[in-house]
């Protein structure tokens, strides 16, 4: 097929991809010079005139559907006895292949889940009864998000030409069914049902396992919270399932929102731990008062009068262009120093206490020596060190002993 030209309209370029039905090649469009995606039904699957009239009919179904997370459909037509269709080439790979190359992690899976439950919700509410997605029919772009390429005919569906329809119920309890397995084979690496068919016995027991050993960086009670919400799709106890795309999609944004909070304590956690640490240590080998200001802080920390000074360390993310605050940790450090992170300008107090900080284009530590504590303990060093010196006077030493011999003239 490569270089054959089809309906004189689509240049065959090169194989993109292959299904069980299919045959999908890129191709360069006669009139426009655009790249487009070409999907050509296989030759003994286009022998049954039932399946070509019902892949026309769910082209023309999936074609009706405007929404981001779906293709455009360009074009619909036969070719030798066999139908086709075209699409834009969309950069990225397809969502089957991305599982085998590397490990996604759960924000990830959860956006990938959130714009396949849309696709389905949009079809639903279109009426469209045969909503079926296969992940190799799934683009997963640069920017995390995906698109779908087309729904899938389930081959049930072949084998008579007036299917029964199933309810509006169950065909939502089906998507939600889909999107539980689909988190799962996701975060799993590998799918819960089995090869002959049906859900795996053990699939919780799996998952944990594979939560464990794929994703360490996420809590016990988060592995607990991720089985507990795929049950709820996966269930045959129907009391206890979702009921419709916006409680299953409520339910997946508060998992994602738990482990976004979870990782900010983590963070804020371990860098209040190394800096307690860091702190501990300075205060055993220095013996000054010291005064630190903490990042993206409005005010400086002023010293004791009386005592060491304490220090609040503030850490504000200011990643977005709204400068919301996601997180910061207090803490106040009685001793001979407070540590914190630098990186703005400090002037220098009028009443001495701190010395001028330099801006840094990176965060580092800093440590300000107190001055008047500073000079207070200079001038005791000397004074021990004058005292010192007396005693080691030649006439200090000369008049001690004759101290001592008249002493002992007078008591003899």
């Amino acid at each position: 097929m490569i270089g054959e030209i089809i309906n004189d309209k689509y240049k065959i370029e090169s194989v993109f991809s292959e299904s069980y039905m299919y045959e999908i090649f890129t191709a360069i469009e006669a009139a426009t010079g655009q790249t487009v995606v070409l999907k050509l039904m296989k030759e003994e699957m286009a022998v049954s005139a039932e399946r070509v009239r019902v892949f026309s009919e769910e082209i023309k179904n999936f074609a009706s559907l405007s929404h981001p997370n779906i293709a455009e459909i360009l074009d619909l037509d036969m070719f030798e006895d066999r139908p086709y269709v075209v699409s834009p080439l969309i950069s990225g790979k397809e969502l089957n292949f991305v599982m085998k190359e590397e490990v996604l992690s759960l924000p990830d899976s959860v956006k990938i889940i959130q714009d396949l439950a849309a696709v389905l919700q949009c079809a639903a509410d279109h009426k469209i009864e045969n909503r079926n997605i296969n992940l190799s029919n799934v683009i997963r772009k640069k920017d995390g998000h995906v698109t779908v390429l087309s729904f899938t005919l389930p081959r049930l569906k072949l084998i008579t030409a007036n299917p029964v329809k199933r309810n509006e119920n169950a065909g939502i309890q089906a998507d939600l069914y889909f999107l539980g397995t689909a988190l799962y084979e996701l975060l799993a690496g590998k799918s819960p049902i089995r090869k002959i068919g049906g859900l795996h016995e053990l699939w919780d027991m799996n998952l944990e396992k594979e939560l464990r050993i794929r994703h360490p960086e996420l809590e016990p009670s988060q592995q607990r919270k991720i089985v507990d919400f795929i049950r709820k799709t996966l269930t045959r106890e129907m009391n206890q399932r979702f009921n419709s795309y916006e409680e299953f999609l409520k339910a997946i944004a508060d998992l994602a929102g738990d482990f976004r909070q979870a990782n900010i304590r983590n963070k804020v956690s371990r860098q209040m731990s190394m800096a307690s640490h860091i702190v501990d240590v300075l205060n055993n080998k220095f013996n000054s008062t010291t005064t630190i200001v903490g990042t993206g802080a409005s005010e400086a920390v002023k010293t004791s009068k009386s005592s060491a000074s304490a220090t609040v360390l503030k850490a504000v993310d200011a990643k977005t262009s709204k400068e919301q605050q996601t997180g910061y940790a207090e803490e106040c450090v009685d001793g001979n120093l407070a540590l914190s992170i630098q990186g703005e300008d400090l002037s220098e107090e009028e009443n001495g206490n701190a010395e001028l900080v330099s801006p840094k284009s990176a965060p580092y530590l800093k440590l300000v020596k107190n001055t008047k504590t500073a000079k207070k303990e200079k001038k005791q060093t000397n004074e021990w060190a004058e005292e010192k010196n007396i005693m080691k006077s030649p006439v200090v030493i000369i008049g001690f002993i004759l101290a001592i011999m008249v002493l002992l003239i007078l008591f003899w």
